[in-house]
């Protein structure tokens, strides 16, 4: 999908001159950067190779525990302190996925707009589909990452659900939602290999159904 020219994903590729900087920096970044990995296997950790990549590129990541192997607080601290030696941006560039997710959601338009991703991420395969069918699926879907099985977006999650359980009209929200479709994203999602669909084997939605939404 990334070398797809129709896709609105892009591969950002290093200059032969920024693989080598990343190269170097693992060679003399700290240890403690990499807690769970000797200090001789660093330059080969693959984790390591993405956290100098984004480094060299000025690039800023959001870590989920799919990458348990990284100390955030070490590597930031190092790149306040040694950034400047290494030509890159002497600042924080790794942040925490949940708590960056949640901070984007502090306002009213922010929180919809939050709960409008978890549509379009768990819409069904049509773009008709019902807007019951959209919001019983959210919900399974983002129930997962709730409850940390799907990533560490646990407080992130919550903050979605419960928005979209205290909204006043979900079901007009699921409307606007679906005038941004068809979405290059969605559609390229829908292509991929590993796309499933499984409709919500059950969900704890409990708020207005359309026989009684405001219409």
């Amino acid at each position: 999908m990334w070398r797809d020219s129709t896709s609105p994903y892009r591969i950002v590729s290093l200059t032969p001159d920024q693989e080598a900087l990343a190269e170097r920096i693992r060679t003399e970044i700290d240890m403690r950067c990499f807690p769970t990995t000797d200090p001789i296997d660093i330059p080969d950790l693959n984790d390591a190779k993405i956290v100098t990549e984004s480094l060299t590129l000025g690039a800023r990541m959001l870590l989920t525990s799919n990458l348990r192997t990284i100390d955030r607080f070490e590597v930031n601290r190092w790149t306040v302190e040694h950034g400047r030696e290494w030509g890159v941006k002497a600042e924080p560039f790794l942040y925490d996925a949940d708590e960056r997710f949640t901070s984007w959601t502090t306002e009213p338009v922010s929180l919809e707009r939050w709960i409008q991703a978890g549509f379009l991420a768990c819409w069904p395969p049509t773009d008709d589909a019902d807007p019951m069918l959209v919001i019983e699926r959210t919900i399974g879907g983002i129930e997962g990452l709730r409850r940390g099985t799907g990533g560490k977006l646990t407080s992130a999650a919550e903050r979605l659900l419960n928005g979209l359980d205290k909204h006043p009209d979900p079901v007009e929200l699921v409307e606007r939602t679906r005038a941004k479709l068809p979405s290059r994203t969605v559609e390229t999602d829908r292509l991929h290999p590993a796309y499933r669909y499984e409709a919500p084997a059950g969900s704890r939605w409990n708020g207005p159904t359309i026989s009684n939404r405001n219409m």
